[in-house]
């Protein structure tokens, strides 16, 4: 798992290698990679491939068929609608079959009375060449919309997106 804490640069933590924060951003599910300093842990490109090179190694000796990658963001993007985003592994106009059908099932989970959840398919770094059986992106929310950046910042909003989101991961383990 990877994730992006926005505003740690502001924030006296604890070394990466007990918090699993670097001071560039960039947080790795991989205590190996925490505790180096380095450059290439600021964000950028290589990075994605990185993300997937830890998840595939927590993959290894696993059943394929009981796997799963989720790479969750808060999307900034002036040209897209507001409100959660699926997007699974379509690459070469290929779909892949799996990650179409996990990101199907999020979207129904993520979707609420008030904002409908969207599906899309792309071939994203984080995507390619994972082992998983299934893998999608989730977009949360589009922080571009300011009341969408807005409601990002409460406890009960994150916590409620974080249920959708189990939701969604169950409705696929299940199936």
């Amino acid at each position: 798992m990877t994730l992006l804490s926005p505003n740690h640069l502001i924030r006296d933590n604890l070394p990466a290698s007990a918090t699993f924060v670097h001071e560039q951003n960039e947080v790795y599910n991989d205590k190996r990679y925490n505790q180096k300093k380095r450059s290439a842990a600021r964000p950028r490109s290589a990075n994605l491939n990185q993300r997937v090179r830890i998840a595939n190694r927590f993959f290894k000796g696993a059943k394929r068929k009981r796997t799963l990658f989720l790479s969750i963001h808060a999307d900034n993007s002036p040209g897209r609608p507001k409100g959660p985003l699926a997007i699974y592994l379509k690459r070469n106009g290929k779909i892949d079959k799996q990650s179409h059908t996990f990101a199907q099932l999020m979207q129904k989970a993520l979707d609420s009375p008030d904002l409908k959840a969207q599906i899309k398919g792309r071939s994203l770094g984080v995507l390619r060449g994972n082992k998983a059986h299934a893998e999608i992106l989730v977009e949360i929310r589009n922080v571009h919309d300011v009341g969408e950046a807005y409601r990002i910042r409460f406890h009960e909003k994150r916590q409620r997106d974080a249920e959708r989101i189990a939701a969604g991961i169950l409705k696929y383990a299940k199936r």
